[in-house]
Parts: C-alpha cells; structure tokens; sequence
C-alpha cells in the first residue's frame, strides 16, 4: 500500500455515509462534504460546512523498519454563529460539542476502513473553538501502521 492508496481508502470510508449524512441533515438542514486535500487559498465556506478533509501528513519506512508508518490529516470543521443562551450562569457554545460529535462519526468510519493489514498505531486529535469562530475545527493526526511484507516495496 502507498499514501495515496491509504488517502482514497479513508476518504471513500467516510464519503456519503448515511449516518453522517442525516446528522448533518439534523444540526444543518443540508449534507456534509469531503475533500481530498484543500486549496487554502479559497477556503471553506460556510455552505461546505459540516465537511472532512483528508490529506497526507508524513510517512516513514525502511530496509531497517519493521513497519511502514503512515500519517494523515483528517480535519473536521463545522460551523456555528449561533447566540447561545445562558443557562444557571453557564454560557454554552454548542460548536465545540457539534464538532466532537461530527468527529467521532467520522473516525468510527475510518476505522472501519483500515486495511487487514494495516492497524492504527497513534491518534492525536487537536481542536480551535475560539481563533476561527464561527468555524469550529477539530483535526486529528492518524497514524496507521503495515508490516513489512516480502516483495512489497519497504520505502512506499
């Protein structure tokens, strides 16, 4: 398997899931989008939202490795202008949880999606409720491990 292998594997598991879709339908009155790697200079907009994008982040092999190791970047973003109410003295958001919930779904697909040969070795989740309000954003680093096959090339 290559990174690109692995990218089209994740971003089929969590395309057009009906899980995903009618919860988006729920909190957004629309469905959730996917993309394969993003084009910052026209970024999302509110309309893209709730929406997964799936990008390399590293990877690693070797001769002397027992494992490939590959990294990826499954970003989540949803968006959330709403006025919170305040209720007993507590002001709730509802974006940062929107965008766990959102998350969870999606990883439960990637998850389901990884090759038998293969295993997540590492998660790393990270999240920015405040700097780009009303977009919520909640990435997660995944790094997914295969064992070095004969006749499989240990550097791809």
């Amino acid at each position: 398997m290559n990174i690109n292998e692995l990218i089209e594997t994740i971003t089929n598991a969590v395309a057009d899931q009906e899980e995903l879709n009618a919860w988006s339908t729920i909190e957004y009155d629309r469905g959730y989008r996917v993309f394969e790697n993003i084009d910052m200079r026209n970024p999302p907009e509110e309309e893209d939202c709730p929406l997964v994008v799936v990008r390399p982040s590293e990877k690693s092999g070797g001769m002397s490795r027992s494992v490939k190791s590959f990294t990826l970047a499954v970003d989540c973003l949803v968006f959330d202008d709403g006025i919170p109410e305040e209720i007993n003295g507590v002001i709730r958001f509802k974006g940062g949880r929107l965008v766990e919930e959102f998350r969870t779904m999606v990883f439960s697909h990637i998850l389901a999606a990884i090759p038998s040969d293969c295993h997540i070795a590492d998660i790393e989740v990270q999240y920015d409720t405040v700097e780009q309000f009303p977009y919520i954003w909640c990435g997660m680093g995944i790094t997914i491990e295969q064992g070095q096959i004969i006749g499989v090339n240990p550097y791809e």
